[in-house]
């Protein structure tokens, strides 16, 4: 197979993905150093923001990985977290026994009105690197991202067919 030649889109491409996943990295640590103040990561928060928006009865454990921003590993150790700390209460579904629900508690809803505050804060530094017309660009150019990753994955998926 013929090796196939950077081109200047091609690194540009690599600088973009390059960047885009260190800014990933940067604001996840700007989220977990927010959530310390209640001993959370930021995943946690993000399991507390998902359960805070479900339904009455729960999220079942792949529920939530489906809303996660980001696939984790361990998003079971995650909720266990979050139930010893009070702030998630878990309980087998009445309709299958198998399935487990997991339901925000008043405590999890406090936690997540307490760091509301820090995130505000750290998004407003890290704000101040940009312009508005700039942010507005970033958010709409990462708009994209989803569907070109889709059509990666599906021209993958066809050149292993063959």
């Amino acid at each position: 197979m013929p090796s196939q030649r950077a081109t200047p889109k091609l690194k540009a491409a690599l600088d973009a993905v390059l960047g885009v996943r260190r800014a990933a990295r940067a604001i996840d640590d700007i989220v977990d150093i927010a959530c310390r103040p209640l001993g959370i990561t930021g995943v946690q928060y993000n399991i507390l923001r998902i359960l805070s928006r479900a339904p009455v009865e729960g999220c079942s454990r792949s529920q939530i990985v489906a809303q996660l921003i980001e696939q984790h590993a361990d998003v079971t150790r995650a909720i266990d977290g979050l139930v010893a700390a009070g702030y998630v209460e878990r309980e087998h579904a009445a309709h299958d026994r198998r399935v487990v629900l997991h339901r925000i508690t008043a405590a999890g809803r406090s936690a997540i009105e307490q760091l509301d505050p820090f995130l505000m804060a750290a998004l407003q530094r890290m704000a101040r690197h940009f312009t508005s017309d700039e942010l507005e660009t970033l958010a709409r150019l990462s708009a994209r991202f989803p569907d070109a990753a889709a059509e990666a994955r599906q021209a993958d998926g066809d050149s292993t067919e063959r």
